[in-house]
């Protein structure tokens, strides 16, 4: 008789029984069907006690299948913990009837046994072992098997007591002989258990997950004084890529200190003003700050300065008790009033934002020390039984200015004062101080002046940080005859009763003596096109120092600072005095490149700009935000083009700009108002992203309305709720509005990156001092009301805000108290305000309840826009955002054992090269760089930070301790590529479609150089902000590194520099401002596959009998940006445009000029064809014998009207902008956007495919 018996066993697990250890998982099947006499099913019974007794121990999980006609479940993985049970349930199975087959048995199974619902467990090697009589009925099958059992990485054991001829399908089905047993009868099986244990020990699979490796080594400390960290690393070895990572942490930290070292003291902030001395009568307050942040440490010195502030308080008469009342009036007890009983004092108090203020105080200017009213939430208040006559009143509000008004007589019994006072602005500074380069000797004056209400009256100096004390109090600061210790990094501060503001940096450098501050040039080396080299080179190096005087800011002797806050003298910069022209020898052709030999300081160009895009998505798809208005300090400066495109310039000495956008045309974004860093003396090319306006809701006033946050498209739950109370809708001027109210509520959800792009503002606010601190954010939200006709609403009641806790697991301070806030935005400053902090459900007795929701009431604060002049200007944008975020701390250089510093606010530095040989720094000034920060759960973005690559490199906040992106793109939009990074071990850094994801550490200073020289970074404490951004890209620190498709366009002028004109080799003839001026392009199409590193190398020549060169631009082909399809590429060339040309006193308006155009590529094994695509004439192929067509001729003559159906673009614009009209293939409407099109409007086209 036939005897049919399959036995599965699956597990996770190392070792089994007495040879191995546990954790393990392992399944039994048993074939019970009707061919098998149930005697012989005892016999199966009693091997599977024994094997499991084999393979048992406390970690292992086992279950038990069987099958007849249908495959049953006897017991899951999950059930039994003890070997007494399992024996047991074995002891009590059933026999089954029936006929099935094993094909089904396997996958039933495999299907329902490694399943985490029943007791699989992740990263465990899973294994199957299968005893059978049967063979494979269907042998199609075997693949399906074969296929599921490798996807759940399944290793197979199969004993055999079928016929031989069922081993083929076997081995097929395992994937190794070796694991086919025979089994020629029970008795066999009964002793083999030991045996077939033993081999799954020695056949584990992998598990599926990486395995963590020993701890390494402790690193140095990264300090060599005071507390430092030292770290240690460990590794997630896979066996397989598609292996999950590990799930523990593969660094280690701990605080070290090897000695201590001197730290100079630091002042505090200053603390609250204290009681004032006197109740009236002129009294005097105090306030205090101490030397502890830090305090002088191991022999640093003390603070310089007072540690006591003071000033008048309470400057008002005291009570007369001689004083005379008015007719009916009588004197109070305490002398401070006449009680008049027939007399009512009412009004309404606004403030200049148009706001109803709530809580307002009215006194009697006579009796400043006690209120006599208050005003309700409707801002309205009453005054019974006081004497009014020939009295002022006084009304007084928190973040308010106080106002003193005479009150109106109404008649006999009752008057009316409706007052508006002036809401508080703390100071925003008009005027910053500038940089400046001093000669040893010279003079310089910095200046800074801010407008506020109320008015700032003095400043304070700061140079490095330490306070210059009284010096510069009326806002200027000079220094006489300086020396090289003047050199240093000064800014100021002011404040009034409305807060503290910071200015910004301005750096001072002091050169040595001498004619100019200009050295000799600096090296810039640079790679040369393919097969390319110096002529008189004989290494034949592909790479060529040209030199560079940098085009920095300069100082010339001759120039004397005459005290005014902005050098009096135009722009001055370090430019080329001197070159010479060195050949270049390449396949088939020769050109020249200029090589610096000299510098000079002399007048250039320079012009500030910014341009960019406005857009929103609407359904996935880019939306322009369509002649919106762009504001700076409140100001209106430009509109968007109806494609979204704008350009407007910046005046000198602005940095930091706070732009707000307003869709006044279509109405169908929200107002947006974002913070753009400025690179002076470049095109600072910047994209916008502005949210749709929501759809409005109807709500009756009467009843209120509830939002809820966050319930997006992806399905995630809301994050909170806000809630409108019943009757809290009132009319601008404060009257209760009853009519249907139509509310927009749009949520800003930190879980989605889209909508973070949309954010407003920069996740910023400032400290006591006024420095910047960053916040993490936990979702903003923008609301407002209207009526049915769209006229706005005020709200006069605190809305109810909740956020439930536990979706984002909010910490808690010391004192138990979540460290959460809600924020209004200050428009002027660009930073948030805190407004209110969260705290958890209270009881009506004030006790915490046992809930995770955190509530608070508030009424969004609306600081006033104000112009440089200090006014309150009307707001033409509407709504108001509010942000739930918490303040990052930032840890100073203290010398304390501090291990949560690492997880405060950082900063990390990026380097952007010119093209992947990374031998310079990018250098166009189009490189934006954007860091994206997910909290350590990959819950929700915690914050978004943008800035301009600067000389190739930036420095971005950011928070230690969590999951940084980095994002980096050109003008073009295009993404650049991450390259060769300069890491140490431990940031786990991964490309995700071109942008990097790290887990941002800071290991400060514990890492040699290959050099031995200290390296530092890509992380730095924000306390060492300054150390990020003396990186430069060419030093050793550790930093991240992306460079383009391929590197900028680069251009060789004969005369050595775009800045001479009026030469007979110059480039541009005449300088910018004239009228004659131009620029000229042409547009070449590329097909090609693969050489990345092709460039195109077009030499313009005076079309003379001795073709004398003007230059040569070199220009490497981009395919479209976001574009797949890398074959198709465009290069838009600049030559030398036609017409007019000066040499000497002899001036010639009609010549033209020869474009000579080289391919060049590594890849010699390129055949090219060129063909014309549009009319352009005057075009003849350069061709190469074996290569095919490898350049063009093109005569470029004088006075012909070329444009966009030519290929070739003259304008009277900078070659910035004539060169997105090539790029964009047209010059004008709405698809300039100056992103590469290859295909729109080339003149000739190269087809390499």
């Amino acid at each position: 008789m036939a005897l049919y018996f399959a036995f599965v066993i699956a597990f996770s697990s190392f070792a089994y029984g007495a040879a191995v250890t546990g954790p393990a998982d392992v399944v039994l099947l048993l074939d019970s069907s009707d061919g098998f006499r149930s005697s012989y099913f005892e016999k199966e019974k009693e091997f599977a006690i024994n094997f499991i007794e084999q393979i048992y121990n406390s970690e292992n999980r086992i279950g038990l299948y069987t099958f007849g006609r249908r495959s049953h479940v006897q017991f899951d993985l999950n059930l039994y913990s003890s070997i007494d049970q399992m024996r047991l349930a074995i002891n009590h199975m059933w026999y089954s009837t029936g006929n099935g087959n094993l094909e089904d048995a396997i996958h039933f199974t495999v299907d329902n046994a490694f399943t985490d619902s029943v007791g699989d467990r992740e990263c465990v090697p899973n294994m199957l072992l299968i005893l059978t009589h049967k063979t494979v009925t269907d042998p199609l099958t075997i693949s399906a098997i074969e296929s599921k059992l490798t996807g759940k990485i399944i290793r197979t054991i199969i004993l055999n007591m079928a016929n031989g001829d069922a081993t083929a399908d076997f081995v097929q089905m395992t994937g190794n002989s070796t694991r086919i047993v025979d089994i020629p009868n029970l008795e066999s099986l009964l002793s083999a258990s030991t045996t077939i244990a033993n081999k799954m020990d020695s056949d584990l699979p992998r598990s599926g997950c990486g395995k963590l490796t020993s701890w390494g080594e402790w690193s140095s400390c990264s300090l060599t004084c005071n507390f430092g960290q030292r770290f240690r690393l460990r590794e997630c070895v896979k066996e397989h890529d598609s292996d999950k990572d590990c799930e523990d942490m593969l660094t280690d930290d701990e605080v070290c200190m090897d000695a201590t070292c001197p730290v100079d003291g630091g002042w505090s902030y200053w603390g609250s003003w204290g009681g004032c001395s006197k109740s009236c009568g002129k009294g005097t307050q105090n306030r205090y700050r101490t030397c502890t942040r830090p305090e002088p440490f191991g022999g640093g010195n003390y603070c310089v300065g007072t540690s006591t502030d003071t000033r008048n308080c309470n400057d008002w008469s005291c009570p007369d008790c001689g004083k005379t009342c008015p007719p009916g009036g009588q004197l109070s007890s305490d002398c401070q009033l006449c009680n008049c009983a027939s007399i009512t004092l009412y009004g309404c108090v606004m403030d200049d934002t148009d706001q109803i203020v709530e809580a307002a105080e009215i006194y009697l200017a006579s009796r400043r020390n006690d209120p006599v009213g208050k005003t309700d939430i409707f801002g309205k208040f009453r005054v019974d039984g006081i004497c009014i006559m020939n009295e002022k009143i006084v009304v007084q509000a928190l973040g308010h200015k106080s106002l003193e008004a005479v009150p109106s007589e109404v008649n006999l019994t009752h008057w009316t004062l409706n007052a508006t006072i002036e809401t508080y602005v703390a100071p925003v500074f008009n005027v910053n101080p500038e940089n400046k380069i001093r000669l040893v000797g010279q003079d310089f004056t910095l200046c800074c002046s801010a407008v506020g209400h109320p008015s700032p009256l003095a400043y304070k100096w700061y140079k490095n940080g330490k306070e210059l004390e009284n010096q510069g109090v009326d806002g200027t600061l000079t220094v006489l005859s300086s020396t090289k210790d003047d050199a240093a990094v000064y800014k100021c501060t002011t404040e009034s009763e409305a807060g503290i503001s910071q200015s910004s940096e301005a750096i001072v450098s002091i050169k040595d003596d001498s004619v100019d501050s200009c050295g000799p040039p600096l090296p810039k080396v640079q790679p040369l096109p393919a097969g390319c080299f110096e002529t008189s080179d004989e290494d034949q190096s592909p790479f060529i120092d040209v030199g560079t005087c940098g085009k920095s800011a300069c100082m010339s002797a001759s120039l004397q600072d005459n005290g005014t806050c902005s050098d009096w003298w135009p722009h001055y910069c370090c430019d080329v005095h001197d070159t010479e022209m060195v050949d270049i020898t390449c396949e088939g052709f020769t050109y020249k490149t200029a090589r610096v030999t000299s510098c000079t300081c002399r007048l250039c160009i320079y012009k500030t700009t910014v341009s960019g895009r406005v857009t929103g998505k609407e359904n996935g798809t880019i939306v322009p935000m369509q002649l919106g208005a762009i504001y700076i300090d409140n100001e209106e400066v430009a509109k968007t083009n109806m494609a979204g495109f704008f350009k407007f310039e910046v005046a000198k000495g602005k940095t930091r700009l706070v732009a707000t956008f307003h869709d006044g045309f279509r109405n169908i974004f929200l107002d947006v108002t974002k913070i753009i860093q400025v690179v002076e003396g470049i095109d600072n090319h910047v994209t916008i992203v502005v949210p749709l306006k929501p759809e409005p809701i109807s709500f009756n006033p009467h009843i209120g309305t509830e939002f809820q946050l966050g319930a997006n498209k992806n399905g995630d739950s809301p994050l909170g709720s806000l809630q409108i109370q019943e009757d809290s809708i009132v009319t601008l001027d404060g009257e209760p509005f009853d009519g249907t109210a139509k509310a927009t509520m749009h949520f800003v959800d930190p879980r989605d990156r889209d909508s973070i792009d949309s954010a407003n503002g920069d996740f910023v606010s400032e400290s006591p001092d006024g420095s910047s601190v960053p916040l993490e954010t936990f979702g903003m939200f923008q609301f407002a009301v209207n009526d049915e006709s769209g006229n706005p609403l005020k709200i006069n009641k605190p809305m109810a805000f909740s956020f439930d806790a536990e979706i984002f697991k909010v910490t808690l301070d010391e004192n138990g108290e979540p460290e959460l806030a809600l924020w209004d935005y200050d428009v002027n400053k660009g930073v948030w305000v805190e407004n209110t902090r969260l705290h958890f459900d209270q009881d009506p007795t004030g006790r915490k309840l046992l809930t995770k929701t955190l509530r608070a009431n508030f009424i969004p604060k609306d600081v006033p826009p104000i112009d440089h002049y200090g006014t309150t200007i009307k707001r033409v944008w509407t709504g108001r955002y509010t942000n739930c975020d918490k303040s990052t701390k930032i840890y100073e250089n203290v010398p304390v054992k501090n291990s949560d510093a690492k997880r405060g606010a950082c900063f990390v530095n990026v380097a952007v090269y010119e093209d992947f040989s990374l031998t310079q720094p990018y250098s166009k000034g189009d490189a934006t760089i954007t860091v994206y920060t997910r909290d350590r759960n990959k819950d929700k973005y915690i914050g978004v930070a943008s800035a301009p690559a600067i000389n190739g490199q930036a420095c971005i906040a950011t928070f230690c301790d969590n999951w940084v992106t980095i994002s980096v793109h050109n003008g073009d939009r295009e993404l650049l590529r991450p390259a060769q990074h300069s890491l140490p071990f431990g940031y786990g850094e991964r490309e995700i479609n071109r942008e990097v994801e790290f887990w941002a550490v800071d290991r400060g200073q514990s890492y040699k150089c290959p050099e031995g020289q200290t390296c530092v970074g890509p992380m730095y404490q924000h306390r060492d902000s300054s150390d990020c951004r003396k990186v430069t890209p060419m030093d050793s620190t550790f930093k991240f590194k992306f460079a383009p498709f391929t590197r900028p366009p680069h251009a060789d002028y004969a005369v050595g520099s775009n800045n001479v004109f009026d030469k007979l080799l110059s480039w541009y003839p005449v300088s910018p401002d004239k009228v004659t001026f131009r620029s000229c392009f042409m547009k070449v199409l590329l097909k090609i596959d693969d050489a990345y590193d092709i460039r195109l190398v077009a030499k313009s020549l005076l079309d003379t009998s001795n073709g004398q060169e003007f230059g040569t631009y070199n220009v490497g082909p981009i395919p479209a940006p976001g574009s797949s399809d890398d074959s198709v590429r465009g290069a838009c060339l600049e030559f030398r445009c036609p017409g007019y040309v000066r040499n000497g006193t002899h001036e010639y308006f009609d010549l033209a000029t020869l474009v000579e155009a080289h391919l060049t590529t590594s890849d010699k094994s390129k055949a090219c064809k060129l063909r014309t695509l549009t009319q352009i004439n005057g075009v003849t192929p350069i061709t190469n014998p074996t290569r095919g067509d490898t350049g063009f001729r093109f005569r470029a003559v004088p006075g012909t009207n070329y444009g966009p159906i030519f290929g070739v673009y003259i304008s009277d614009k900078s070659a910035d902008e004539v060169e997105q009209f090539c790029k964009s293939g047209t010059d004008a409407g709405a698809v300039l956007d100056g992103k590469m099109d290859p295909t729109k409007n080339a003149a000739v086209e190269f087809d390499c495919l």
